[in-house]
């Protein structure tokens, strides 16, 4: 992967292998703490988070063989250093700390297994807001993941976290049917929000 396009809500993030350059760009008007995790052993960019204003670029860099996320946290306090969705409870810079359910993932595997690139938009963790990572100028099969749709706005009474974001039904629960856990491991798992926004959450493996 030579370049990835990473739209999330209205976070864009470009990443350029070299070492890797991640560019993240807050395409809307509110401002976002953007989080950040690695893997166990691996540099966390930004000691794990920074602000981005409303059409805002920020460039991290990660190593060629990094393997972590992103994600967007909304309704940040400065005063209090928490936000409403994704608090990672560590203020700005989330310092190896995750974001909380519900809040939507970008996951990023570089040099994975046969030295591929992976991505992915997650939701095993709840939705907080859209999101979408392309490969730019990549090789191989680099079609757009993305959540695109406003899963809020027809998410399920059960599932709510008031007006702002929306649990999985695993993160809200912790059952194995919903888990795909235990006897489950080995189901697959469609969930359908409303039929008037056709998502499909398929289970992944979360990095």
């Amino acid at each position: 992967m030579a370049f990835v396009q990473l739209l999330v809500t209205s976070l864009l993030i470009l990443v350029t292998k070299a070492d890797v350059a991640i560019d993240i760009e807050n395409a809307s008007s509110d401002v976002y703490w953007i989080g950040i995790l690695a893997n166990p052993g691996l540099p966390i960019p930004s000691n794990g988070g920074f602000v981005l204003n409303g059409g805002q670029t920020t460039t991290v860099s990660v190593p060629d063989n990094w393997v972590g996320r992103f994600w967007a946290r909304t309704g940040c306090d400065s005063g209090t250093n928490t936000c409403q969705t994704g608090d990672c409870r560590n203020g700005v810079e989330c310092a190896g700390n995750g974001g909380a359910p519900p809040v939507t993932l970008v996951e990023i595997t570089i040099k994975g297994d046969g030295g591929q690139d992976f991505y992915d938009i997650s939701l095993v963790d709840g939705f907080n807001v859209k999101a979408s990572i392309q490969p730019i100028d990549g090789t191989g099969d680099c079609s757009t993941a993305e959540c695109e749709s406003d899963v809020n706005a027809a998410c399920p009474e059960q599932l709510k976290d008031g007006d702002y974001a929306c649990y999985s039904s695993c993160a809200k629960f912790n059952t194995d049917q919903y888990c795909c856990r235990n006897e489950l491991n080995f189901h697959s798992l469609m969930i359908i929000i409303s039929p008037r926004v056709p998502l499909k959450f398929q289970m992944i493996t979360v990095v």
